[in-house]
């Protein structure tokens, strides 16, 4: 499961990398966790880092796996305008996120398909 973990978030990692944010300079970066120097952080960055996996047996055959993903929107501020950009940015993100949530849906899918196939 937590290769299977890593591999949705380096997906959302990739997705995420390839969006024009609205501060240009935004970075995107996967980690296995967020440990960062906010000091140092002059530029806006987007952490994907892989959560934890939930298994629930639905019924006597069938399991059920929910994954999670976290994503960390950071930045070190100075001023009022840097914190407004920088939470403009997160909720550019969280809109991204749930516009595509029914490409994840799909992915699931696929992924329901093939572990029943094994």
């Amino acid at each position: 499961m937590a290769s299977f973990l890593r591999g949705i978030a380096d997906a959302l990692a990739a997705g995420l990398d390839a969006v024009s944010w609205s501060i240009a300079t935004t970075t995107v970066e996967r980690r296995n966790w967020a440990t960062i120097d906010a000091d140092s952080m002059m530029e806006p960055r987007v952490f994907v880092v892989p959560g934890n996996a939930t298994v629930t047996r639905v019924s006597r055959d069938v399991i059920q796996s929910d994954y999670t993903v976290n994503v960390f929107v950071g930045r070190h501020v100075d001023t009022d305008a840097e914190v407004d950009g920088m939470l403009d940015l997160a909720d550019q993100v969280a809109r991204h996120l749930v516009a595509r949530q029914s490409e994840w849906n799909a992915a699931d899918e696929e992924c329901r398909k093939i572990a029943e196939a094994i």
